[in-house]
């Protein structure tokens, strides 16, 4: 019994060495701290129709541009090499994807006249901001008379919904 357990134990340990990457590219270490800080910046700036968010992203790809434009391709291994080249290609990608994104933020923002509101509300929460009530709820009572927002619900209002009828029963 305590063979099969060795052998059992030897062969987990042939397993998890066959999936430890031994390759130690010049890049591993700046492809590493890009991952850790865009994971952080993920999580930090979490609303994906924010212009902060899109203005410190960009900021961040040019930074890790500007480092990897630093690093001497010819002086690398082949690994280094590939790693380099991808490396390139997905900070590029990541920064025309900025550019679709805004692009497409500023195609659907006369369909949305309050999402400026609605994502500064979100952003000075997340900042944890002290935030007046009154003005809160004044903004977001101002989203429903928007004119934008009125020509919508005109347009889309066949049936009441919820909301109306929850609108109707506070008096609203």
């Amino acid at each position: 019994m305590k063979l099969l357990f060795l052998l059992a134990l030897w062969m987990t340990g042939i397993a998890l060495a066959a999936d430890v990457d031994t390759s130690m590219s010049e890049l591993r270490p700046l492809i590493q701290r890009f991952s850790a800080d865009s994971q952080s910046l993920e999580r930090t700036y979490a609303i994906p129709y924010s212009d902060a968010r899109r203005a410190r992203f960009d900021r961040f790809y040019s930074e890790q541009q500007a480092e990897l434009s630093k690093v001497k391709f010819d002086t690398l291994s082949t690994d280094g090499r590939v790693d380099y080249l991808l490396f390139r290609n997905l900070l590029d990608h990541e920064r025309k994807q900025l550019q679709i994104d805004a692009a497409r933020v500023k195609e659907i923002a006369p369909l949305l006249p309050f999402g400026d509101t609605i994502v500064n509300l979100e952003e000075a929460r997340k900042r944890m901001q002290k935030l007046n009530p009154q003005t809160a709820a004044a903004l977001v009572a101002e989203m429903d008379r928007s004119p934008g927002d009125r020509r919508l619900n005109s347009s889309f209002r066949k049936a009441p919904t919820r909301c109306t009828f929850v609108g109707a029963l506070i008096g609203n």
